[in-house]
């Protein structure tokens, strides 16, 4: 076997959509269309987290971005480049924060659901990071994190916020019981895809 023909083996995502609260709405690409789609709420039934890191480097003017991890004790690779994939760092998040942040990183957790678009509920990884997670883990936490796998749970624009001379927003969470047919299709959806891809 070929370092090529390992790289094909690998399990694509099955996600279809990368949604993230940006500029006081939800929002994700559409690669059909070519554009950003923005949705005033999302409603959504979580399936599985991972922890990573994404973000910008200035120096290589190109994204930076992680493998995935559940748990924090896990080491991180940080890369980033275009064509040529630049490492920058590894290691366990606690102690290489400041280099993350240093870098132009961020810590990001991905929330692996089946969520509601255009009608139909479709495999996405919500992306949180910054306010938006500080708002979602409050949630989290308040509701007990058991609420999340078994509720569906609705995300709309929060009051504007502000801190210094910006004004934000970021999502307000509630939620309700799940049927059980969309339950039964999320642990489905764990079961048959998501587990393979995440623990490739």
């Amino acid at each position: 076997m070929s370092i090529l023909d390992e790289r094909q083996s690998r399990i694509k995502s099955p996600v279809k959509y990368y949604i993230e609260f940006k500029h006081g709405s939800w929002r994700y690409w559409d690669a059909a269309q070519s554009a950003s789609i923005q949705i005033p709420s999302l409603s959504f039934i979580c399936v599985d987290v991972r922890s990573s890191v994404g973000g910008w480097s200035d120096e290589h003017e190109s994204s930076i971005y992680s493998n995935m991890v559940k748990d924090l004790s896990e080491p991180l690779s940080i890369k980033t480049g275009k064509k040529v994939r630049v490492d920058l760092v590894k290691g366990v998040y606690k102690e290489i924060k400041s280099q993350i942040a240093a870098l132009g990183g961020k810590f990001v957790s991905n929330v692996f659901a089946l969520a509601d678009i255009e009608g139909v509920f479709v495999p996405v990884n919500i992306q949180f990071s910054g306010a938006s997670l500080r708002d979602w883990m409050e949630f989290v936490n308040q509701e007990k994190m058991f609420n999340v796998y078994t509720y569906l749970v609705t995300g709309v624009p929060g009051e504007e916020q502000k801190k210094g001379s910006v004004k934000y927003f970021t999502p307000s969470f509630s939620f309700v019981e799940a049927p059980d047919d969309l339950v039964d299709d999320a642990k489905q959806f764990a079961a048959l895809e998501l587990e393979d891809y995440l623990e490739q």
